[in-house]
């Protein structure tokens, strides 16, 4: 799991990275460049809610699973906690 954070820090850099010298070239002045501008922060505050959340609901699931081992079947079981 630490290595999807790790993706999402380094995505959103670059793209923030990309959005900085995208705002100084002359292109983002006109109407096109504010709505390639709109459209990219769009996508980058996507992509950073889907991470928060991914990270909310990856530390809250740990609270609540546990593995047994199941001798009958000779395995594994995760079991879930409902409250």
């Amino acid at each position: 799991m630490l290595w999807l954070k790790i993706l999402f820090l380094v995505v959103i850099f670059i793209s923030q990275m990309y959005v900085i010298q995208f705002q100084s070239s002359d292109e983002a002045k006109d109407e096109r460049g504010r709505e390639i501008q709109y459209k990219t922060n769009n996508v980058l505050y996507n992509i950073l809610s889907v991470g928060i959340i991914a990270i909310f609901i990856n530390r809250h699931s740990k609270n609540y699973q546990y593995s047994v081992f199941d001798y009958d079947e000779g395995r594994m079981i995760t079991m879930y906690k409902l409250y």
